[in-house]
């Protein structure tokens, strides 16, 4: 499946978190888009389903846990001037600054906090599933669709992570997380985060968020999100938009290619967007 076909310029333009860096819990345009999306905030929703966000999911999707990149027990983000204590980097924690690794698919990935590498995959949201292979470094990645839009998602992570720079700095945050707790971790040991870049001008950008109004993503509403409303309000610009996934599409098309598992916890999608989006 054709990847989207993302202006590179402007996937920074679509969605800002206001969120202070160190404070704890705390886009692209596809041909025809009429641009726009919405903005992040730091307000929350509460959601009704089970806390934490245990995802079905191939095992062979190469999350490995912690350590693959060393053993260093240094501080995981740099206190600064802002005379905060030092986090350490045991586990991924709330308000950790890392930058990061190898892309495995649209929501999961490699984090690097010191020295140390953590399976990471992104809280609240859900991009279609791929079929995996081993590049040469033996780590599995995203190379053909599994469900609809399975590599456009990979491709759009790509290209938005090349935009803001692996290196940014992403900072982490977590639902029911203050600055320096463990996030929760789902049945494949991935720490379940928000990824917020900071920029040098305005609010930082939410990886996430940028992903769901890209049309690579959707809302996963099946499990509890602080930022459902958000990413709600997201995905129905993106639809009405036309971006990424949702181009030439009725969404109700769209979910009818996508596996039974994502069909069923779609069911109650919209009840849950529109109880989040009210909150907003």
């Amino acid at each position: 499946m054709k990847g989207p076909d993302i202006p590179a310029r402007q996937l920074l333009a679509v969605f800002a978190l206001g969120l202070v860096a160190l404070s704890g819990p705390c886009c692209a345009d596809a041909p025809g888009d009429n641009g726009g999306g919405s903005v992040f905030d730091s307000s929350s929703d509460t959601g009704e389903d089970a806390a934490g966000d245990a995802v079905e999911r191939d095992a062979g999707d190469d999350s490995t846990g912690t350590g693959s990149d060393g053993t260093g027990d240094g501080a995981g983000d740099d206190a600064g001037d802002t005379g905060l204590p030092p986090i350490a980097n045991d586990v991924v924690r709330a308000g950790q600054t890392g930058t990061l690794g190898h892309l495995i698919d649209g929501d999961t990935m490699d984090l690097i906090v010191g020295s140390r590498t953590f399976a990471v995959r992104l809280l609240g949201i859900n991009a279609p599933e791929c079929e995996m292979e081993q590049n040469s470094s033996f780590r599995n990645r995203c190379v053909r669709d599994d469900e609809f839009y399975g590599l456009g998602a990979y491709e759009a992570l790509v290209a938005i992570v090349d935009q803001l720079g692996r290196d940014s700095g992403f900072v982490v945050s977590c639902d029911d997380r203050e600055r320096g707790e463990a996030c929760d971790t789902d049945s494949y040991d991935r720490a379940l985060v928000y990824l917020d870049a900071p920029q040098e001008a305005g609010p930082s950008v939410d990886l996430g968020g940028e992903m769901v109004a890209a049309g690579a993503a959707l809302s996963y509403t099946a499990f509890r999100s602080d930022r459902r409303g958000m990413y709600c309000r997201a995905e129905f610009d993106a639809q009405d938009a036309g971006r990424g996934m949702w181009q030439g599409r009725q969404p109700s098309e769209v979910i009818t290619m996508m596996s039974t598992s994502t069909q069923n916890w779609y069911t109650q999608h919209n009840v849950r967007c529109d109880a989040a989006m009210e909150d907003l």
